[in-house]
């Protein structure tokens, strides 16, 4: 913990994918990609979690779709 109440972790492993590939150094591409906005910050809206959200939302409703009897 820092001044201000900042916190940061680090990892003490490696973290490796399914197929190998190691994440140090390389990082997660998001699959959504959602801007940063001024106006959001302002309004205290959190977009990205938003976007999280409706993307869950979306494919929750395409999951149950192709689980139901047709």
């Amino acid at each position: 913990s820092v001044k201000g109440g900042a916190e940061i972790d680090i990892s003490e492993f490696g973290i490796v994918t399914a197929s190998g590939r190691r994440l140090e150094g390389v990082g997660v591409i998001p699959d959504l990609i959602v801007p940063l906005r001024l106006e959001d910050l302002r309004q205290h809206h959190d977009a990205t979690l938003g976007e999280a959200v409706a993307a869950l939302n979306s494919s929750s409703r395409i999951a149950t779709q192709s689980l139901s009897p047709h």
